[in-house]
């Protein structure tokens, strides 16, 4: 009888037990729900991908979204990738979220996610400007070329191009061109622009200096003539010119003083005087000058 009740009370005792562990079970069961790391924030370059870095646990799927203007690769993957579009322009922030997903566990109904932030950074851009023209001899301001998005800038040449620059780190340098280069009749420079971190690679654009021969003005032998008569002035030459015309010191006229070769027809004040000083005016080429003799 004793033997009895001592073993009616061991199965209430086994039945509690077994209650606790079972219910101590189950909760440690429910409290396994999803978790999910979507990576740190970063930056990316506009015209670059970046490849994500998630976590999760306790989950049995990944599920990326965003809410740039651009695109995701293997959205339900651990790494998928982000693609930059549209309106990702420079300082855009995209958030990108990560859910951990576990349909099959009715007791995780809640949401599981983990947001991180891509900042877009602009992607550098060079402009060399519009090809320059320049004058054997002279020097030029490269003030056409303009940058964005620049860590750093730094002119190059390109061979055979042997001219210097005052100084290869300014956006608007001065160009000397070399002998070499005067007579080949133009030279070949590169703008390159260094990208903002994290974008590495740089752009460059190319820019042509086209160099105008100096003219040459050469009005010939001096030459006489008798009283009021006509004189036809001969030997005279130009070289790299657009133009040339013909002056005098005197009151004197030419029938047309825009030819190489005119008549020059001394007045009674030129006889006077006893000589005249007949000058040949020579106008150069783009941005040369004009040359006299």
């Amino acid at each position: 009888m004793g033997d009895t009740k001592i073993k009616a009370v061991n199965k209430v005792l086994l039945t509690l037990l077994f209650g606790l562990f079972f219910a101590t079970l189950s909760l440690n069961v429910k409290a396994q729900c999803p978790t999910a790391n979507a990576g740190p924030d970063d930056l990316v370059c506009a015209d670059e991908s970046y490849n994500l870095s998630g976590s999760i646990t306790n989950a049995s799927a990944y599920l990326w979204t965003h809410n740039g203007a651009g695109s995701l690769i293997n959205e339900t993957t651990a790494n998928p990738t982000y693609i930059p579009g549209g309106s990702d322009l420079d300082g855009f922030l995209v958030t990108i979220t990560l859910f951990a997903q576990r349909p099959d566990d009715p007791t995780c109904t809640g949401t599981y996610q983990d947001q991180m932030t891509l900042e877009i950074v602009a992607a550098p851009v060079a402009d060399a400007g519009p090809n320059e023209e320049v004058c054997a001899g002279s020097s030029i301001v490269l003030s056409g070329a303009t940058a964005q998005h620049y860590s750093a800038v730094q002119w190059e040449r390109v061979s055979p191009t042997s001219g210097t620059f005052n100084n290869v780190n300014l956006l608007n340098p001065t160009f000397t061109p070399s002998a070499s280069d005067i007579s080949r009749g133009f030279a070949e420079v590169i703008l390159v622009a260094q990208g903002i971190a994290p974008c590495s690679p740089s752009d460059a654009s190319l820019l042509r200096i086209d160099i105008t021969p100096l003219p040459t003005a050469a009005a010939g032998s001096d030459q006489q003539s008798c009283g009021t008569n006509p004189v036809a002035i001969s030997g005279a030459s130009a070289t790299n010119f657009v133009s040339y015309s013909w002056t005098s010191n005197g009151s004197g006229s030419f029938d047309d003083n825009t030819a190489l070769a005119p008549v020059y027809t001394p007045s009674n004040a030129d006889v006077l005087s006893g000589s005249v000083l007949l000058t040949f005016t020579v106008t150069g080429d783009g941005s040369c000058g004009t040359a006299t003799d």
